[in-house]
């Protein structure tokens, strides 16, 4: 044990490094993981289009494309696909974001049907959107979250022993 040499006061001297918030780390974490499932869902429906009817976008695919990314945005903040709990486990994180893509494509379904929206969207079209969009957001949650932890071998908080 080392004291400072104060004559007004005599306060241990810490040996170790100083703690550094870990707020700032994780947000930029959780914005790192929402691009790359936006990413991965946007290149699931554009590779749906390219599959279904050879040309990028389709006349009103363009709509859906913009509202399918939009309900999996609310729906994996919702559900917690971006917490804590996920940067410390890939797996929860993959099965949060796969469960947030599948409410996703429901609310789109029973909102169009509501709705009354008149698209002519091809079944095939729309079930290989959802199929590579689930198996794209698997994949890349997974790697993702692997090399983030590894990285960063799991130090996502400050523990404090009281």
């Amino acid at each position: 044990m080392t004291f400072e040499q104060n004559p007004w006061n005599l306060v241990e001297k810490s040996e170790h490094a100083p703690l550094v918030a870990k707020r700032p780390l994780r947000v930029q974490l959780y914005a790192l993981l929402l691009t790359l499932d936006l990413i991965s869902v946007s290149a699931a429906v554009l590779g749906a289009a390219l599959l279904r009817f050879g040309q990028v976008m389709p006349d009103g695919w363009m709509g859906v494309s913009g509202s399918i990314l939009a309900l999996y945005g609310l729906a994996a903040l919702g559900t917690g696909a971006y917490s804590l709990k996920v940067l410390q486990n890939p797996i929860r994180g993959t099965a949060r974001a796969a469960g947030s893509w599948m409410l996703a494509f429901a609310l789109l379904f029973l909102l169009s049907y509501f709705l009354k929206v008149e698209q002519e969207l091809s079944r095939l079209m729309t079930g290989a959107s959802f199929l590579l969009g689930l198996v794209a957001l698997v994949l890349v949650r997974q790697v993702a979250g692997d090399a983030i932890r590894r990285q960063l071998r799991d130090r996502f908080t400050n523990d404090i022993l009281l």
